[in-house]
């Protein structure tokens, strides 16, 4: 379900790029997702593949990278960054923690590798 909705904003953000005009080239939207999304790699691109089939955007190219959250330690005072779901600091192994993060997915950018050879990037 949670694999909709992001899809469903990857598209929009393709539309609202492209506004129907055909795009010259190879696409690749850059995104960024959360540990505790509770999506995965494999299923944001299997939905992004059954999904965008009657969008014209069927082509784009998508990379899927980490969304870091900050991690808070109670007990040991530390706080990191993660990219992997936990229950305990990694530095003390304590489960007095705090998980912070204002967002579950992310778009980074789009990136056109137009057939002339140029590159743009938004």
């Amino acid at each position: 379900m949670h694999e909709t909705a992001f899809v469903n904003e990857i598209i929009s953000a393709l539309r609202n790029k492209f506004n129907k005009e055909k795009v010259d080239g190879e696409v690749s939207v850059n995104v960024r997702l959360s540990p505790l999304s509770h999506v995965s790699k494999e299923g944001l691109r299997n939905s992004y593949q059954e999904l965008s089939r009657s969008s014209g955007f069927e082509d784009v190219r998508l990379n899927i990278e980490p969304l870091k959250v900050l991690l808070i330690c109670h007990d040991c005072k530390s706080s990191l960054f993660i990219s992997t779901p936990t229950i305990k600091c990694p530095r003390c192994n304590s489960e007095s923690i705090s998980i912070n993060f204002e967002k579950e997915f992310l778009i980074e950018s789009i990136e056109i590798n137009k057939k002339d050879g140029k590159f743009s990037k938004n």
